[in-house]
């Protein structure tokens, strides 16, 4: 046991260095004073197995990306997996006064699938997951051949393997989902990506942005925010006046 835990943290300070490893242990010291000893998460714990084991998934849990093998450049800009909760994700879907069956679902980051499986509530023409690590998109498939819910109302979900940053973003009018997933740097490229499609095909989207550290970002991109709170923001492009797409303003 030992010697396993010794090899393991040569390998991580090989990996990192030691002022990273430093870094990471202090997350995860945070991380179990976070998880463990608070009344509030251990509510939360409880309520994530419950809808795993409600769903036959296996969604739950904090993950440090870089501990996955991640074969990217843009590993140095990820954040961390954390499943979306059920309550938080419905709340944000309250501000999307629109006809849900004209709009794509995409979840950037959809690691495990748990948005994904959220949004499967909602009528949406279609929904797709972009995830960039392996381990995480291989769980998320499986988790999607297993899931079963009486009252999903969208079942044609794609889930695809890549970074975001090569994504092409399909010409729909859309709901953009991204729960923290990067850094600046990539969630630059994305939104560049993006308005770049919006620039050739004018049409309504959405963006639902989770623990939101990057609203301004969006904002600088021509995004305005209809709904926001101290770890939400949802935003949508000026819609185009040619658009057949009914959307009612939030505001």
């Amino acid at each position: 046991m030992i010697v396993e835990l010794y090899d393991r943290l040569r390998k991580v300070i090989q990996k990192r260095g030691w002022k990273g490893t430093l870094k990471l242990i202090g997350w995860k010291i945070g991380y179990f004073n976070k998880y463990w000893f608070s009344p509030t998460q251990y509510r939360e714990r409880r309520l994530d197995r419950e809808y795993d084991f409600k769903f036959g998934v296996d969604t739950d849990g904090i993950l440090d990306l870089r501990e996955l093998g991640v074969d990217s450049p843009n590993i140095a800009h990820a954040t961390w997996y954390e499943q979306t909760k059920p309550a938080a994700f419905d709340e944000l879907m309250k501000h999307l006064r629109v006809r849900f069956q004209d709009f794509t679902f995409i979840d950037f980051g959809s690691g495990k699938g748990r948005a994904v499986f959220l949004a499967s509530e909602y009528p949406f023409r279609k929904i797709i997951g972009v995830e960039f690590a392996r381990p995480l998109h291989e769980i998320a498939e499986q988790n999607l051949a297993y899931y079963y819910s009486p009252t999903q109302k969208c079942e044609t979900i794609e889930l695809y393997c890549q970074d975001v940053t090569d994504f092409t973003i399909p010409p729909e009018p859309s709901v953009y989902y991204f729960y923290n997933p990067f850094d600046a740097e990539v969630m630059r490229k994305v939104l560049e990506n993006i308005t770049q499609s919006l620039r050739i095909t004018p049409r309504p989207v959405f963006i639902l942005y989770c623990n939101s550290r990057l609203r301004e970002l969006m904002q600088q991109y021509g995004f305005i925010e209809i709904a926001s709170s101290v770890w939400y923001s949802v935003l949508r492009n000026d819609l185009p006046t040619s658009s057949k797409i009914q959307v009612v303003q939030s505001r």
